[in-house]
């Protein structure tokens, strides 16, 4: 089984190639991750976000692991190459065409084949070709149109939608453009909007701040800043993070205080801005593909989830968070202009569901461990190396695709539908003919006869 690509140049073909590959072996990991979330619903929410990471990590790494393992054949895997790839075409002779035996076996990847030139031209009852004169274009005959396919008027090119994947490149490269720049567009304004920020200086604050990121194991203490332009909390920057609050801080009540605060260190804590970019480059890289676009949108979702969990683990009560949760998503403008680079504790897309999970005793909360941490690295590792392994078994011929064929060619005889190309004359004995591949279209120009001789003139008689 093949998946053929042809119609499309070389580098365009291994490329397409190497994406469609890593798309094919990226859906089997990322529906493991789907299946394992799935039966973890009453797990901790740290752990199906961890398994989400992980497999938008190794869908990310699938093309680089390609080209670092081992390859491991497998007959069942389809080949993504041009023309078949593991399949070697039938080799093509012009030999017969006239009805004489084919010509004796040649040496392997030789392309000439000698025609009797000028000298042998009057042993040969049928004649041969005058490579000396140029090609008669009012004899040539249209080549048949292959069975199935709608004749093409003389004059004109029939249109093949496998061209367009030559197009194919251009059209990721936009899409990838697209999201790598939505992402570029909002670190501008997340860089914006720090610089005209001010330091939370007051000392409430600033007591509760320390107080949280000692209890969470956080040092150095991240920077605590306010900007009226902030509708939400929100949480930024993977080398140096910010807690970022609305101007209106410090007018909210100490609960309200603490539950922000502990919920924002918690993506901190988590690295859960880093998780973001890496989500960001995976849907970068597959934003084509649906199932990417579901790990992104759940792997937020369970950061969230994740950082909700650490609100209550703390000891506040399910029902006082849900209250000023559903405050803050209220106040919250309805379109997220800083969410390509930025984590906000309230959105109003993602209320219904966390306030349910907020409010479900039987979900378990806290995080995960380190053995749990090990596990899903090892099998994710496994994994990712496995499907970058797996290669197209190759048959034994798989490098034997001759675009040419060597063949003896009686001209008178030789019909419309034969391709050949003059590529160099040897007007004493020999002409070199390649006969290209049947693929690339018939040639319609075929070489005239040669003219029949002048008698010779007999000798004038002296006169006496």
């Amino acid at each position: 089984m093949h998946i053929p690509l042809e119609s499309a140049t070389p580098a365009t073909t291994g490329w397409l190639a190497l994406l469609l590959a890593g798309a094919i072996k990226a859906t089997l990991l990322l529906a493991l991750a789907w299946i394992a979330t799935s039966a973890m619903r009453r797990a901790p929410a740290a752990a199906r976000h961890l398994i989400w990471t992980l497999a938008l990590v190794g869908a990310l790494g699938l093309p680089l692991a390609s080209f670092l393992v081992p390859a491991w054949p497998l007959a069942w895997v389809p080949a993504l190459t041009n023309g078949g790839g593991n399949i070697a075409r039938p080799s093509t002779s012009l030999a017969g065409l006239d009805g004489a035996a084919p010509p004796a076996s040649t040496p392997a990847g030789s392309r000439d084949l000698s025609l009797q030139g000028r000298a042998g031209a009057a042993k040969e009852p049928s004649g041969t070709a005058n490579v000396s004169d140029p090609p008669d274009r009012s004899h040539a005959t249209p080549a048949a149109a292959p069975p199935g396919t709608a004749p093409v008027p003389p004059g004109h090119t029939a249109f093949d939608p496998r061209a367009l994947l030559r197009f194919l490149p251009l059209v990721w490269l936009a899409g990838a453009l697209l999201v790598l720049g939505r992402r570029a567009i909002a670190a501008i304004r997340v860089a914006g909007l720090r610089r005209r920020a001010t330091p939370v200086t007051d000392p409430s604050w600033q007591a509760a701040l320390v107080r949280h990121a000692a209890s969470l194991g956080i040092g150095p203490v991240p920077a605590l800043l306010m900007s009226d332009r902030a509708d939400v909390p929100m949480t930024f920057g993977t080398l140096r993070p910010v807690v970022l609050v609305p101007g209106n801080a410090l007018e909210w009540s100490a609960a309200r205080r603490d539950f922000v605060l502990l919920h924002e260190l918690g993506h901190i804590r988590r690295h859960d801005t880093l998780a973001l970019l890496i989500g960001q480059l995976a849907f970068a890289l597959y934003w084509f593909h649906p199932l990417v676009w579901v790990a992104k949108r759940r792997q937020r979702l369970e950061a969230e989830h994740a950082c909700d969990d650490q609100v209550l683990q703390s000891g506040a009560l399910a029902s006082a968070y849900a209250n000023e949760l559903l405050d803050l998503a209220t106040a919250a403008h309805r379109r997220d202009t800083f969410g390509a680079a930025a984590l906000a504790m309230a959105r109003r897309s993602q209320l219904e569901g966390r306030l349910l999970t907020i409010l479900d005793p039987r979900h378990a909360r806290g995080s995960v461990g380190w053995r749990f941490v090990a596990g899903a690295l090892l099998v994710t590792i496994a994994a990712t190396g496995a499907l970058a392994a797996a290669r197209p078994a190759r048959a034994k011929n798989a490098g034997f695709d001759p675009p040419a064929v060597t063949a003896t060619v009686n001209v008178a005889t030789m019909t419309a539908t034969t391709t050949a190309a003059v590529l160099t004359t040897n007007t004493s004995t020999t002409t070199t003919i390649v006969a290209a591949d049947p693929a690339y279209g018939p040639d319609r120009h075929r070489a005239r006869p040669p003219l029949p001789r002048r008698p010779p003139s007999p000798p004038r008689r002296r006169q006496p």
